[in-house]
């Protein structure tokens, strides 16, 4: 009875289960995904806002080289000024490719275009409600009135009303296509509201807050979920830092090919724009870089911390070693004298023949030289 009522007070010992690391591996790639989403979301908020808002567009425009364009089209490339000429003034009555190629040069046509960009930046940034649109009537105007006199006095061509008739109904029905794409793209609907929301400083903050959210809601699981918090650290960190870094060294690597070294030929008529149009995104690329940074040395210290304790707490509980044992002293060795042979004679003391007295040890006689 004592026997079986010691069995039954006896409880089994429970281990405990450790936590699966399948739920760890998968949530935290999801938290990685939706990290650099939300990233991608704010550098191009923050490049927007501070691009339009600064009128670097506009800027970026104004500073361009138009007669340096190259225009490739049905297999073939030409100065912009003989496609203008070809495409839109063709059957007018008094001008010449000369005088087009001319035209797209002067300073005048690139303010009419940084024109433009700045309505379109207005109306992006929530300064005006009315959605900008590009009519040929203002390219005739600029070429009948604000540079009519210099073209008039460089190239002996007067631009007449036959030519604004031919200039505006060439041209006419491809900026109608143009204004309806635009139209499209950020006219009404969902990308209405999107893209104006998100290049506006409201937007900016609201992602911003969403990304901060994102951390938070990482750190709950990893604490709820007995995650490893230095990976969740080095996750976020990683996932704000590489688009940013991306970002960073892609617009490095771009205004090295087409400032200094000048090897995207296409694009040599935008050195001067480049570093205005790209400065935007230099700053964003450098804020979203250094604030992953620290996120992600956060992690990476977290994580020698707690290594540094588990190898202590590794050697607290491995059981000590004895102590050495002293080396065996080495036998020593003595060396026995073997008993004489039993069956040996003795050594007599006299000498058997003469009588003479034998030396000790002796095997013949002194006297008489007899061998015993």
């Amino acid at each position: 009875m004592a026997e079986t009522k010691t069995q039954s007070s006896e409880k089994p010992i429970q281990t405990k289960k450790k936590p699966s690391r399948a739920g760890a591996v998968f949530g935290s790639i999801l938290f990685f995904i939706l990290t650099v989403l939300l990233t991608l979301l704010l550098l191009g908020s923050a490049i927007g806002h501070h691009m339009l808002s600064k009128g670097q567009l506009s800027q970026a425009v104004s500073k361009m080289q138009l007669s340096e364009i190259t225009v490739e089209e049905n297999g073939t490339s030409q100065p912009l000024g003989q496609w203008v000429y070809e495409k839109y003034l063709y059957n007018s009555v008094n001008l010449t490719p000369e005088y087009a190629g001319l035209a797209v040069a002067q300073p005048e046509m690139n303010d009419l275009l940084a024109q433009y960009a700045t309505e379109y930046s207005d109306y992006l940034t929530r300064k005006t409600e009315t959605m900008p649109k590009v009519e040929a009537d203002d390219f005739a105007d600029l070429m009948q009135e604000k540079m009519a006199s210099y073209m008039e006095h460089e190239t002996g061509i007067i631009f007449s009303e036959a030519d604004r008739i031919a200039l505006v109904k060439n041209m006419q029905s491809d900026l109608s296509a143009w204004n309806g794409t635009m139209e499209q793209i950020m006219g009404h609907g969902f990308n209405k509201v999107m893209l104006r929301f998100f290049m506006t400083r409201a937007g900016m903050i609201t992602v911003c807050v969403l990304l901060n959210a994102d951390f938070v809601v990482w750190l709950i699981f990893a604490i709820g979920k007995k995650w490893r918090k230095g990976k969740m650290f080095k996750g976020f960190g990683f996932a704000v830092a590489i688009p940013s870094l991306l970002l960073l060294l892609g617009c490095g690597v771009f205004l090295l090919l087409t400032t200094a070294m000048d090897a995207i030929s296409p694009l040599s008529f935008a050195q001067k724009s480049m570093p205005v149009l790209l400065l935007s995104a230099v700053w964003a690329g450098l804020a979203g870089t250094l604030y992953g940074a620290i996120f992600a040395s956060i992690g990476i210290a977290t994580n020698a911390v707690v290594r540094a304790k588990g190898e202590k707490t590794r050697k607290k509980a491995q059981p000590s070693e004895p102590a050495e044992k002293p080396a065996a002293e080495k036998p020593e060795f003595h060396y026995t004298e073997l008993p004489e042979d039993s069956n040996q004679k003795p050594t007599p003391t006299h000498c058997p023949k003469c009588g003479a007295e034998i030396v000790p040890g002796g095997k013949f006689c002194g006297g008489c030289g007899y061998k015993f």
